[in-house]
């Protein structure tokens, strides 16, 4: 199917060397009620490159298939129905947003992005039968650019990405709206967050290989309700380095990490919302205030730094039975011309590797 939009209903297709249907990026059909038997693909196979218009990805009854890279330019939208299953071929290639991605699947008809091996979702569609299955970092993932608007996934599963981005999917610069997902067997983190501020809402992180998420200094999110389950680190892993500007750690379901020096530049503001916990890697891995630190616990509800071997705040956040000990990481360091501090029910512990 080429640049067309053709209604196809009730057809089968059956012993086809290729795929049942191949089609490019400018297309939209009304596919239903097919029957698809012992094709080399038993589903739909698109074209790589970049959509030419909006996009809708509808056809339930059958799997799309990714061949490569796959571009949703800017001013454009690429929208996902409720049940889709979306297979990436095997390599480094990404589904792409520089335009707007909307997937709002729905509890009983999840979205799933996925291996083409996972036989698990839309059957056995590359008709190997018994042929090897997939695996961790086996394809890309999503990636949000910083010129996207509006993205939202909702309900949806991403399984097995992480060979080109940093994680399943990449917020980069860009909006976005992720609720009830499931970001699972990533090959490096589940979710990466650069210079955004999404909203994270009741998703599940598991069995990824780095953390759950991890993301730079200058973002913000707001993360809630998360499920964290035998990832490397059951956490936010955040980078090392100076804020760029005013930081918010206040996302109290979610232990944040640092495995890096962080510092609060002079003309800056860091703000530790009430309940959130901090952990530090092992190592001289300090907290650097030159600036301003605003802690802002209450009895109910503490701040808590501590090492990321102390299971009794924030649960296992290594995911292992290691114990913490005195002096396994730095600690608090105030700088001048450090001012304006307020600490309010702060609890510090098994600090004083690396200062005094």
């Amino acid at each position: 199917i080429v640049n067309s939009h053709p209604i196809l209903t009730d057809n089968t297709f059956e012993s086809i060397t290729g795929a049942a249907i191949s089609m490019n990026l400018g297309c939209n059909p009304d596919i239903h009620g097919v029957t698809l038997i012992d094709n080399g693909f038993n589903g739909v196979i698109l074209d790589s490159g970049t959509l030419s218009e909006n996009g809708f990805w509808d056809d339930t009854d059958l799997v799309y298939r990714m061949s490569g890279d796959t571009t949703v330019p800017p001013g454009t939208t690429l929208t996902i129905a409720p049940g889709m299953v979306i297979k990436q071929t095997y390599g480094s290639y990404d589904l792409i947003v520089q335009g707007t991605l909307n997937a709002p699947g729905t509890e009983s008809e999840p979205i799933i992005f996925t291996s083409y091996r996972d036989d698990t979702a839309g059957g056995d569609s590359n008709n190997d039968a018994d042929g090897p299955g997939p695996y961790p970092a086996i394809w890309g993932g999503i990636l949000l650019t910083d010129t996207s608007t509006n993205n939202v996934i909702q309900h949806a599963e991403v399984r097995y990405a992480g060979w080109s981005i940093p994680a399943a999917v990449h917020v980069d610069g860009a909006p976005l709206s992720m609720s009830n997902c499931l970001l699972v067997d990533s090959g490096t983190s589940g979710l990466r967050i650069d210079a955004s501020n999404p909203t994270i809402t009741d998703c599940t992180f598991r069995g990824n290989a780095s953390s759950a998420a991890a993301m730079d200094l200058a973002s913000n999110p707001d993360i809630r309700g998360v499920t964290m389950d035998d990832n490397a680190r059951n956490c936010i892993t955040l980078d090392s380095g100076v804020l760029p500007g005013d930081g918010f750690w206040d996302d109290r379901d979610i232990v944040y990490r640092f495995a890096g020096d962080i510092t609060v530049p002079a003309d800056a503001v860091l703000t530790l919302g009430e309940g959130q916990i901090i952990k530090a890697a092992y190592g001289t891995n300090d907290i650097i205030i030159q600036g301003s630190l605003l802690a802002q616990g209450t009895g109910a509800a503490p701040v808590v730094i501590t090492s990321e071997r102390d299971d009794v705040y924030g649960g296992d956040t290594n995911n292992s039975t290691s114990s913490p000990q005195a002096a396994i990481w730095g600690g608090l360091t105030f700088q001048a011309p450090s001012g304006g501090n307020a600490v309010d029910h702060l609890i510090v512990r098994y600090g004083g590797w690396s200062i005094v």
